[in-house]
């Protein structure tokens, strides 16, 4: 079971606060923006790894190739008008009831098999489906998925799309 800390009220403000910028360094102001921020990750210890069942995660090969190569750059990556990362796949949770709360979490693993990066987003979510970021060409990022009380559920790749196409997944929250 993985187990997360309350996220706290003043970073829930600073998170709405923030809305409107992060709508604005996406360059599709018509689309929900993205919400991931460094206050709302949790780091995981490494041996947390050996908790994720991999036949119920969703692997999604990385596709970003400019000029940040391989690493984050920083916040960069975050903004897609100064060249960061755009592109994003669907992630779906099965078996979840309309008042269910779930969390999505992260790994990367390197063509070497390396990892790193091993994150939870504190950010709670409701609804079945979420978008979240593809990485780096050569990175494989798993997604994995868990409920309330830190038990992993089910999750599913859906469909895929770039920031600022306007697509059927624009609304869809961005973590």
């Amino acid at each position: 079971m993985i187990k997360l800390k309350p996220y706290p009220i003043f970073f829930q403000f600073l998170d709405w606060v923030l809305r409107p910028v992060m709508r604005f360094i996406s360059g599709a102001f018509f689309e929900a923006p993205q919400e991931t921020h460094r206050w709302n990750v949790h780091p995981l210890p490494y041996e947390y790894r050996e908790a994720i069942n991999y036949d119920i995660d969703a692997p999604v090969e990385g596709v970003y190739e400019g000029f940040l190569g391989k690493s984050h750059g920083g916040i960069l990556f975050h903004f897609p008008i100064f060249g960061g990362w755009k592109k994003y796949s669907v992630l779906e949770a099965t078996r979840i009831n309309q008042n269910d709360v779930w969390h999505i979490g992260w790994f990367g693993e390197n063509e070497d098999g390396s990892l790193y990066d091993f994150h939870v987003s504190r950010l709670p979510l409701k609804d079945s489906r979420v978008r979240m970021l593809k990485g780096p060409e050569g990175v494989t990022t798993k997604f994995f998925a868990i409920d309330e009380h830190g038990a992993q559920i089910e999750l599913h790749v859906v469909g895929e799309g770039s920031i600022g196409d306007g697509g059927e997944f624009s609304r869809i929250r961005l973590l």
